[in-house]
């Protein structure tokens, strides 16, 4: 087993990769999470092998300089060693991304409350809350909110189905919340609904192999991604 947050194992694995499918194809995709994909894409920026001395280099400068030095017909972009490897996030990159979106955007709304009430008290403690470096504690508290909020919103409405004699449903949940006017209910509700329950769908999603519900849910959170500036 290798340990996947070094360079010296994702350089054992992306190399491994490299030997036993490129003899035979033009280029591959290897897709990765977390941290291997953030060193791999650095080591495929930096990785060169010069093929006049068979020489590996792990600085672009410094090979650029040989290659002006002795080899001034050689192609860096050819010289790549990762060169024929396309790196592409993994779908658990994707919902680690999703998190700290919702982190970032919610963090001095409610989370950093929510964080305090679990025990996040220090500075130190609640600055690595609020960057979501524990992927899994993360998930809790963001599932913490999304069942707690739903609660409170769904009441509301069956309040109102319970007093208008209106059967409960979807359909007439929507009807019924166009007409709302709280402004700190609306965003609690596109928040909960939106954000919050695509992240949950897509985790689920990912987990049972469902492409449909993994697209319709990335779908549904990409706004927030370009909003906060988190396209890679």
């Amino acid at each position: 087993m290798k340990n996947p947050c070094s360079y010296t194992s994702v350089k054992h694995v992306l190399t491994r990769i490299i030997e036993t499918t490129c003899a035979s194809r033009q280029w591959s995709i290897a897709g990765c999470d977390g941290s291997p994909y953030i060193l791999g894409s650095r080591l495929m920026d930096k990785s060169f092998n010069c093929k006049h001395c068979n020489t590996d280099y792990t600085n672009k400068y410094a090979f650029q300089k040989h290659v002006k030095e002795s080899h001034d017909e050689c192609d860096i972009n050819e010289s790549r060693t990762f060169g024929k490897l396309l790196l592409v996030p993994g779908l658990g990159h994707i919902e680690i991304n999703m998190a700290k979106g919702c982190f970032k955007l919610l963090w001095h709304v409610f989370l950093k409350e929510l964080g305090n009430m679990l025990g996040f008290r220090t500075i130190r403690a609640q600055t690595c809350c609020q960057m979501a470096t524990d992927h899994h504690k993360a998930m809790q508290m963001i599932e913490i909110a999304l069942f707690g909020f739903a609660d409170e919103l769904i009441f509301k409405f069956c309040e109102f189905c319970k007093l208008n004699k209106v059967s409960p449903s979807v359909q007439e949940y929507f009807t019924w919340f166009a007409d709302v006017k709280n402004e700190n209910f609306i965003f609690t509700s596109e928040v909960t609904f939106t954000y919050l329950l695509s992240l949950y769908l897509f985790r689920a999603a990912v987990r049972r192999n469902n492409s449909s519900l993994i697209l319709a849910s990335r779908m549904k959170f990409a706004p927030l991604f370009y909003s906060l500036n988190m396209t890679n």
